[in-house]
C-alpha cells in the first residue's frame, strides 16, 4: 500500500501537448500549496523543453519510463494520446505512483481491466479527469434533485465545437511541436489504434470505430451516466476507473443494437 503523499504533491506529466499547455500546467501553477510539477515528458523533446521552460518544470524527461521512476514524483498525470493511456497508466502504477488520467480512461475494456487490476495490486489511487464533476453548481444541482419530488422528464442540451474556438480565448498560446517526433511514432500510434479497434470493437475500421467511439468515451457518456444517477438515485460523484469503464459497456450496447 502506497502511503498518502505530503503536500505539495509532486506531479510528473506525460504529454506536453495542448491540453497540458492550456489546462493542466496553468491550473497546477495556480495551486502551489497543493501541487508542484517536477517533471514532464513528451514524444517531442522540444515540446517537453518548451513546457519545462514556460512553466518552470525542473526536469524534461526523454521517456515515460524515466519519468515514472523518478523519486521526486508522487503522482503521474497522463495527457498522452488516448491509445497509450493503458500502457502509461500501468507503467506509472507499477512504479508505485498515484495516477490522474485525462479522459478518456482508455479505448478498450482490456485496458480498463489492466488499469483496475494494477491499481488494486499496487494500492495506489487512480482518478479520471472528467470535467465538472466537482463544480459547485453541479454539487448544488445534485442536492436540489435529492430534495425534490421524483423527476419524470429531463432534457439534455449540449454545445460542442472545434477546440480551437475555445483555446484561442484562453490566453495560453499553446505551441504544437511535431518536427522532432520520431519517424516511427505516428505509424506506431496508427497501428496501436487499429489493433485496439479490431480486437475489441464490433465494426473494425468503420467510421463508428475510428471517429464516434473516441468522441463518445471522451466527453459524453460519463455526463449522461451521472445525470441519470443523480435524477434516479442521487448517487455520489465518482471519477474512479470502474466508473469510467462503464462507458465502454454503454458503447457496446449501442453497437449491438446497430448490428
Amino acid at each position: 500500500m502506497t502511503s498518502a503523499p505530503t503536500l505539495p504533491i509532486r506531479v510528473g506529466i506525460i504529454g506536453a501537448g495542448e491540453v497540458s499547455q492550456v489546462v493542466h500546467l496553468p491550473t497546477l501553477q495556480l495551486l502551489p500549496h497543493l501541487y508542484k510539477v517536477t517533471a514532464i515528458t513528451d514524444l517531442s523533446l522540444a515540446a517537453s523543453k518548451h513546457a519545462s521552460s514556460k512553466f518552470g518544470v525542473p526536469q524534461a524527461c526523454a521517456t515515460v519510463d524515466e519519468l515514472v521512476t523518478l523519486q521526486n514524483v508522487d503522482l503521474v498525470l497522463i495527457a498522452s494520446a488516448d491509445e497509450y493511456h493503458g500502457d502509461h497508466a500501468v507503467a506509472a502504477i507499477n512504479a508505485g505512483k498515484h495516477v490522474f488520467i485525462e479522459k478518456p480512461l482508455c479505448l478498450t475494456r482490456q485496458d480498463a481491466e489492466r488499469i483496475q487490476d494494477a491499481e488494486q495490486k499496487a494500492g495506489v489511487h487512480v482518478s479520471v479527469a472528467y470535467m465538472r464533476r466537482y463544480a459547485p453548481a453541479f454539487e448544488i444541482f445534485k442536492q436540489l434533485v435529492a430534495e425534490s419530488a421524483p423527476v419524470q422528464y429531463a432534457v439534455v442540451r449540449d454545445l460542442i465545437g472545434p477546440n480551437e474556438f475555445f483555446v484561442a480565448q484562453s490566453g495560453t498560446t499553446p505551441i504544437k511541436f511535431v518536427e522532432d517526433i520520431p519517424a516511427g511514432a505516428a505509424n506506431d500510434k496508427k497501428a496501436k489504434a487499429e489493433e485496439q479497434h479490431q480486437a475489441f470493437l464490433a465494426i473494425p475500421g468503420s467510421y463508428q470505430e475510428r471517429v464516434i467511439r473516441p468522441t463518445f468515451v471522451d466527453a459524453y457518456t460519463s455526463e449522461w451516466t451521472v445525470l441519470a444517477e443523480a435524477l434516479q438515485q442521487s448517487k455520489p460523484l465518482k471519477t474512479t476507473v470502474a466508473d469510467a469503464a462503464l462507458e465502454l459497456d454503454v458503447w457496446d450496447m449501442i453497437m449491438q443494437k446497430l448490428q
